[in-house]
């Protein structure tokens, strides 16, 4: 748990690439994408990450320029000089609050993010 605390403090600010996994293959032609980790999100009991893009990409009929993101493997942090397996979501609203529920988001893929420097 301490490495993890660790891990996500250095995750603030941190300039990453993300790229394409897993699940949903139309993302192979919407990353890579590089941007910077904003923020932590809390969604039900969880933290997450605020991912803003350097530029917009459309899916689904909608404009993003936000990923939220969460690790997918235990032992695996954010924040961390790794590349760390993640799920990406989508927000369906505003990111004006301090927690969230699972049901204000769409899974959307499963990427990897890898810091820059």
């Amino acid at each position: 748990m301490f490495k993890k605390a660790i891990q996500h403090r250095n995750a603030i600010g941190q300039k990453v690439t993300v790229d394409y996994a897993d699940h949903n293959t139309i993302f192979q032609s919407i990353f890579p994408k590089t941007g910077i980790i904003k923020s932590k999100l809390k969604i039900d009991n969880g933290t997450f990450f605020t991912l803003e893009l350097e530029d917009f990409f459309n899916y689904d009929g909608n404009t993003f320029k936000t990923l939220i993101v969460k690790e997918r493997h235990y032992a695996r942090y954010i924040g961390s000089k790794k590349r760390i397996d993640v799920h990406v979501l989508l927000p369906k609203i505003s990111l004006n609050k301090s927690s969230y529920t699972r049901s204000e988001f769409d899974h959307a893929v499963w990427a990897t993010i890898m810091p820059m420097s």
